[in-house]
């Protein structure tokens, strides 16, 4: 996410950088990095957690072998074929 998006909602993810601003939950399976412009006010479920000084995080953390039960659900729609239909030809 980059640093003027506003997220008013929860976010689920296998990897996450964020920049901006969120309101809500976040669950990321693997690595979360907020960056030192982030701003988050709500709860974070992840399996690593790497913040920048500068960032802002109001809320609770939860991290390390629990988080493995974090699903992402499969939209049938795969990061290759979704940078494909953005190319121009």
């Amino acid at each position: 996410m980059g640093n003027s998006s506003h997220v008013a909602g929860n976010i689920v993810a296998q990897n996450a950088d964020i920049e901006g601003e969120v309101k809500g939950k976040l669950e990321i399976a693997e690595m979360l990095v907020l960056k030192s412009t982030a701003v988050i006010n709500g709860d974070i479920v992840t399996g690593k957690l790497v913040v920048e000084p500068g960032a802002i995080f109001n809320g609770t953390c939860k991290m390390g072998a629990t988080v493995k039960e974090i699903k992402i659900a499969d939209t049938g729609i795969n990061e290759t074929s979704v940078r494909q239909e953005g190319k121009s030809n």
